[in-house]
């Protein structure tokens, strides 16, 4: 599931290495100049052959979903009055009035969470847009914020 948003930014920074790269090749044979020859005889330069590319084959058309998109997965410990909550608890994670809930599972350890959120389809949440949890309808004590692609731990408590 997460597969995508990493190798989206993958080839975005790939592709910014190689542009600031053509750059900089660009700019050291410039400053180089053109070599004066010392010796009597000069050579006469050879053409280098020029490679041709055969048509692109047509490749099926993929949806990349808009950067504005990409979901924040947010995880960590849930505690209630200072004690582990039992499997099956409910969080709530509340964003600009948007809720998405999730359960305490045991899979991923005792008293835990873990919840990516996406934006429904026509809505942005703008980085740093506040986050607020509930704990089994009990407002958690911590508040976190919106991070684009973020991956990030709060771990809750209420009480």
């Amino acid at each position: 599931m997460m597969k995508l948003p990493v190798v989206l930014v993958i080839l975005i920074l790939i592709a910014c290495a190689g542009l600031a790269g053509c750059d900089k090749i660009q700019e050291f044979r410039e400053s180089r100049g053109t070599p004066t020859p010392t010796g009597a005889s000069q050579a006469t330069p050879t053409p280098i052959a020029t490679p041709t590319q055969a048509p692109a084959s047509p490749t099926p058309a993929v949806t990349v979903p808009p950067l504005t998109s990409l979901p924040c997965r947010f995880r960590g410990s849930v505690q209630l009055d200072g004690a582990p909550v039992p499997d099956g608890t409910v969080v709530t994670v509340v964003i600009a009035g948007h809720s998405y809930t999730t359960t305490t599972p045991s899979d991923y350890g005792a008293s835990t969470y873990a919840v990516t959120v996406t934006p429904p389809p026509g809505v942005t949440y703008s980085p740093g847009t506040a986050v607020t949890f509930l704990i089994a309808g009990r407002a958690a004590n911590q508040v976190s914020q919106w991070e684009l692609g973020g991956n990030v731990q709060v771990d809750l408590s209420s009480g």
